[in-house]
């Protein structure tokens, strides 16, 4: 696993993260990634040392795109300012919609591709979940919302999808596809 640990300062120091990819890189035994992302830089944290050590790993040619997860607009401009970022991976569902209002148009304009994570909203649109989770969903707020054997609140959830789905021959998994491929 590749870690950079996020020191109390504000960020990870360039040399921590070019150890980083250098480690990542003989783990893997390949002489280059395709992305190398950063996941989920507090807002509070300073972005330009992971960003400057982006830049010279890309030079060295042993990274080919830079990434970052969950960042917020503020983050991605921050972070595209000092080197390009070509990939932004965020939670975008039919259920979980907060970035069109800030992260999709600032992408846009930047030229950056957004990489969905989660599509079927962390299986709830399968129609598969009938109980709450007992694994890390959980303690998720779409899950901890819901009472003990939720069933019934996790059906009615469902409805309206499977309805509009159903209106067009096809089933939820097949229309959450179609819409994410649209985007």
């Amino acid at each position: 696993m590749c870690r950079c640990i996020l020191y109390a300062g504000g960020g990870c120091p360039k040399e921590a993260v070019l150890k980083a990819v250098d480690d990542s890189l003989e783990r893997l035994g390949q002489q280059y990634v395709d992305i190398y992302y950063l996941h989920r830089l507090p807002e509070d944290h300073n972005v330009a040392d992971f960003m400057e050590a982006m830049k010279v790993a890309v030079e060295q040619g042993k990274v080919r795109a830079v990434g970052l997860s969950e960042a917020s607009p503020a983050k991605i401009r921050e972070a595209n300012e000092i080197f390009p970022v070509k990939y932004i991976q965020q939670e975008w569902s039919l259920l979980t919609r907060n970035l069109e209002e800030g992260v999709v148009p600032t992408c846009a304009e930047l030229g950056i591709t957004i990489v969905a994570y989660s599509p079927l909203a962390r299986n709830l649109l399968t129609g598969v979940v009938t109980v709450q989770p007992t694994d890390f969903r959980a303690s998720q707020p779409r899950y901890a919302a819901l009472p003990p054997g939720a069933s019934k609140e996790l059906k009615a959830l469902l409805k309206p999808f499977e309805a509009c789905a159903g209106g067009l021959h096809s089933t939820t998994v097949s229309e959450v596809a179609k819409w994410h491929h649209s985007m």
